[in-house]
């Protein structure tokens, strides 16, 4: 009996522990990621300045354009609505406690759909489970996701997630690399491209 509070004792020091140090990280500049967004976008081309996007930001609509003549926007097939929850932590120490020498920024997801919808009718298609695919591939898994846009990539709809890497560089220090993953609608293969 004695053994078993001793164990239970320890299990629960090794538990507090742990919160309080999860707990320390979100202090040290954490905040809660959720929100539910619509967006759409016309055609993007391969240099990547010919974009027109209209979005929809809790229930308020607005334009954007970015670059491209009116000639180049093409109307998209598809709506669609992120739906994200998760916590973004914006962290300057490692686990012990000292400076790291540069501001890491990693995100925790609890969920991050994306509803496919068609833009003529509003019939719902597909959800595609995006926290999924970034968590079975270390390689594309950001270190803070942006919203998702329906777009079309040569010819092909995909759900483009704009995205953020922290990563090492020998001579310049860590920084932060702009990237984008391309997930297709059809069949979710991805591919990931380097932001300029």
């Amino acid at each position: 009996m004695k053994k078993n509070k001793i164990f239970i004792s320890i299990l629960l020091c090794l538990c507090l522990c742990a919160c309080t140090k999860k707990a320390d990280k979100v202090e040290r500049g954490g905040y809660d990621l959720t929100y539910k967004t619509g967006y759409y976008a016309s055609e993007i081309n391969e240099d990547n300045n010919a974009l027109y996007v209209i979005y929809l930001y809790n229930g308020v609509g607005d334009n954007m354009g970015w670059g491209g003549e009116d000639d180049d926007i093409i109307p998209n097939k598809y709506a669609i609505d992120n739906d994200l929850q998760g916590r973004y932590l914006d962290t300057f120490w490692d686990e012990n406690g000292n400076p790291l020498g540069f501001n890491l920024k990693t995100t925790e997801l609890d969920k991050f759909n994306v509803d496919i919808y068609d833009i003529k009718t509003g019939e719902k298609l597909k959800t595609i489970d995006v926290k999924s695919i970034f968590d079975n591939d270390d390689n594309i898994k950001p270190d803070r996701p942006y919203k998702a846009m329906a777009l079309e990539y040569d010819g092909i709809p995909y759900i483009m997630v704009r995205s953020e890497k922290t990563s090492k560089d020998i001579e310049n220090g860590y920084e932060d690399k702009g990237k984008a993953v391309f997930i297709n609608i059809e069949d979710e293969t991805y591919f990931e491209i380097m932001l300029p």
